[in-house]
């Protein structure tokens, strides 16, 4: 019965959630900053600076690792193009 409950209550989407909590850490920012708190120390700074760090490299490793199986990948060609340094004389 709990069950069949707990599936008819509307919860808000994941989008609503994020967003709300986005808006309380940018209150928490406006407050540390209001009172003179250096970012560094404000953990609600703190929290979202990581956060979008996070999502930032996982796109740049997304789109490397993309770039990488990519047979025109430019990076590539310059690696493929670039001479090797000499072979050194020891054995």
């Amino acid at each position: 019965m709990l069950r069949e409950l707990a599936k008819r209550v509307p919860l808000p989407g994941d989008h609503e959630v994020t967003a709300a909590a986005r808006g309380l850490q940018v209150i928490g920012i406006a407050m540390c900053v209001a009172a003179d708190r250096p970012l560094n120390e404000c953990h609600c700074f703190i929290n979202l600076a990581l956060d979008r760090m996070k999502e930032q490299l996982k796109e740049m490793l997304d789109t490397s690792i993309k770039d990488w199986g990519s047979s025109s990948s430019e990076a590539i060609k310059s690696w493929a193009a670039a001479e090797l340094p000499p072979t050194p004389w020891w054995p």
